[in-house]
């Protein structure tokens, strides 16, 4: 029972994940509110709401974004990438993994 209604929840995530973007891409473009501008804004809440409703791992939804970026032609790959090129990202990643490994070989209990 718990699994058909974790299905069911999951299933209604994907609807409004798609619904919602595809409802915000059928708006008129104006002076201010342009066709790159609803791109990005489109793509943004797609994947706002795939973090939300905890769809996917956040590791794809967080990779899945730039990506979606540059796909879709709104920038250039190193300014879609610019975010995992500095230095702070892959401090945290390296203090994620080694704190990681300190746990599955006992040296944190």
């Amino acid at each position: 029972m718990l699994k058909k209604n974790h299905d069911r929840v999951a299933l209604i995530g994907w609807i409004v994940s798609i619904l919602v973007p595809v409802i915000v891409s059928l708006l008129p473009v104006s002076g201010i509110f342009t066709g790159s501008l609803k791109t990005f804004f489109v793509i943004t809440l797609f994947v706002i709401l795939i973090i939300a409703f905890e769809l996917l791992p956040k590791l794809i939804a967080a990779i899945l974004l730039p990506s979606l970026y540059l796909i879709s032609g709104l920038v250039p790959a190193d300014i879609a990438f610019a975010s995992w090129t500095s230095t702070t990202v892959w401090m945290v990643m390296g203090g994620l993994i080694l704190s990681n490994v300190l746990e599955d070989c006992g040296l944190l209990k």
